[in-house]
């Protein structure tokens, strides 16, 4: 006899969701994100291994100081090209460049650093979440198909606005498993982590991704690695919850490996921490519910607000 679902399973998603609201509240005042991940660093890491250079999407480092005192044929630019912050901020930051001459009118109003990779159309976005099982096999695994919500289609000013929404679907079932975690398991030796999410850009035929097209576009450690195969809202409640807990239980874990006798600050912090990363995944989960969309532009800008001021 199958046993009934706790109750937390049996709200109905508006309530969850108008709940959900409140906790992370509550959590964004203390919540611990940890350092600031440099991208360039990462991708330089990364490409050093014959096994994932041919899989990175061509990356360099760019800034008004470099750039403008220099020709763009020494520094191995060809446009169009896609301009990230250095530090990641989910698609914040992110635009199209069509040629020098906006490059040059972009960086003269920033002092920030960058990172640049080439503007690859026609592909489609991926988002690989991995993390290791200390006890062995099975790792968490996931891979979602990332489409944006509202497709901009037309270069203004030389610029192009990349997308911030997407609507997610999990393809976890229809891509080279085998492949993509013996992949996974290289990335999280190197940067030496347990957990990360790529995204990358992919050729497809009908629902196969041709893997040797594939550019990793991104790789992330931080408190943005979030499971976006989970943000597929046709998964039943169930089975998202039971996914998390199975992750979170993986981090644990390690954690309880690395520092066995934990302080009580340490305790605290990594408490928040997992909460505060729980609490985003599972408002991801219900973002394309009617009553979420309503919401969505106000919360993801206080959600970067929170971000930004703690770093």
């Amino acid at each position: 006899m199958r046993k009934p679902s706790p109750a937390y399973l049996q709200l109905p998603r508006q309530q969850i969701s108008l709940s959900l609201l409140c906790f992370l509240r509550t959590l964004a005042a203390s919540s611990e994100t940890g350092r600031t991940q440099d991208k360039y660093e990462t991708f330089l890491l990364l490409s050093k291994v014959p096994a994932l250079a041919p899989y990175l999407a061509e990356t360099f480092l760019l800034s008004s100081s470099t750039f403008l005192a220099n020709d763009r044929a020494s520094l191995g630019i060809r446009f169009p090209l896609v301009v990230k912050p250095i530090s990641g901020e989910q698609s914040v930051g992110v635009v199209g460049i069509r040629d020098e001459n906006t490059l040059r009118r972009f960086l003269r109003k920033r002092n920030r650093r960058y990172i640049a990779q080439p503007f690859i159309s026609d592909a489609l976005e991926i988002g690989v979440s991995f993390t290791r099982n200390p006890a062995g096999p099975s790792d968490f695994f996931g891979v979602a198909a990332k489409q944006p919500v509202v497709l901009e289609a037309d270069w203004r000013g030389g610029f192009y606005k990349a997308p911030k929404y997407f609507h997610h679907q999990d393809i976890t079932h229809n891509v080279d498993r085998e492949r993509l975690l013996e992949l996974c398991r290289t990335i999280a030796a190197t940067l030496r982590t347990n957990t990360f999410r790529f995204d990358a850009l992919v050729r497809s035929e009908g629902t196969n991704l041709k893997l040797d097209t594939m550019q990793i576009i991104d790789v992330n450690t931080g408190v943005f690695a979030a499971d976006e195969f989970l943000f597929d809202i046709s998964h039943a409640p169930q089975f998202f919850v039971e996914e998390l807990a199975r992750r979170y239980t993986y981090l644990l874990l390690w954690g309880g490996r690395k520092t066995p006798h934990p302080t009580h600050s340490q305790k605290r912090k990594l408490l928040m921490h997992y909460l505060y990363c729980y609490a985003v995944t599972l408002y991801r989960h219900f973002m394309d519910t009617a009553i979420m969309g309503k919401f969505r532009n106000l919360i993801e800008n206080l959600a970067a607000s929170h971000c930004s001021d703690n770093r």
